[in-house]
């Protein structure tokens, strides 16, 4: 185990982290991520299992406890880590096979094996509904029009017209660039995503959006009850936000209930919702070598 400085590890909750490995420089309060002073684009779930495995450095984390700490083991399988693994090795120029910073444990999990050092804690920014911090990100060339198009759809969903969007492309592209520059020009809004990769064996259905309403319930407490008043079906998908007698008498209630409810449903949840202010809804799936993104 690799012996270093106080990294936030405490009996309570972990105090953010802000420490310096190598060229990098990661700032958890503010959801940051530097590589010699600019900011890197990094999606909120890698960043996440990045600060986990920088804070038990030198120590391996099993695929089970990170999908713990990261995901609440929730809907999600052990593809979700492996693309968010992926994701990190890219943007720390990390290569698997002679990795300098995370070691694939086979079978077990992963192991952050650089020594961070700790660094005076910065004022934290103010975060958005979804826990995303309204980060810069580097300037990425020829995606003007792209860019442009998104912001003409929030536009329209926020004078009251819904708006969906397609992202389609090759893995590689720059899809997940573009989707997170446009939600960090954004600033504060609410924002919930989702993700299903590719999967071995039966998936979950409506698991994208079973994972972004997961994280709507989380940032916004008034989520809950909504679910309760117009969604119970929904509701009873995410099991933690009742107790088990609550869920036992739902069971009886839905009994035989169809998959058209569980739409209608959902689209009360979008429209109740979106009455008091615009929602961003971000799912990403892999349909064979394609990924698709929609908003």
């Amino acid at each position: 185990m690799i012996e270093g400085p106080d990294l936030g590890r405490s009996t309570g909750e972990p105090h953010p982290l802000r420490v310096r490995f190598d060229r990098f420089e990661l700032d958890e309060a503010n959801a940051r991520l530097l590589r010699d002073g600019t900011a890197v684009a990094l999606a909120p779930r890698p960043f996440a299992v990045l600060c986990a495995l920088v804070r038990h450095a030198g120590s391996l984390l099993t695929t089970n406890a990170l999908l713990d700490e990261v995901w609440g083991h929730q809907f999600v399988t052990d593809s979700v880590l492996r693309t968010a693994i992926s994701e990190l090795r890219t943007v720390l120029d990390d290569d698997a096979r002679k990795p300098r910073y995370i070691e694939t444990v086979s079978r077990r999990g992963y192991r952050f094996f650089a020594a961070p050092s700790a660094l005076p804690a910065a004022p934290s920014v103010q975060p958005s509904v979804s826990g995303l911090a309204a980060v810069q990100v580097p300037y990425f060339i020829g995606r003007a029009e792209p860019l442009s198009r998104l912001h003409r759809a929030w536009d329209m969903a926020c004078s009251g017209k819904r708006a969906v969007v397609w992202i389609a492309g090759e893995p590689g592209i720059g899809k997940t660039t573009l989707i997170e520059q446009f939600i960090a020009s954004l600033g504060h809004v609410a924002c919930a995503r989702g993700q299903c990769v590719e999967h071995y064996g039966t998936a979950e259905s409506y698991l994208p959006v079973l994972e972004a309403l997961d994280e709507l319930c989380r940032s916004d407490s008034e989520v809950p009850s909504l679910l309760r008043a117009v969604a119970p079906t929904w509701l009873l998908q995410l099991p933690w936000l009742g107790t088990t007698e609550e869920r036992e008498a739902l069971r009886g209630e839905l009994a035989g209930v169809s998959p058209d409810r569980m739409l209608r449903e959902m689209g009360q949840v979008l429209y109740r919702y979106t009455e008091r202010r615009p929602l961003l809804l971000v799912t990403e799936t892999c349909i064979g070598a394609t990924a698709r993104r929609s908003g």
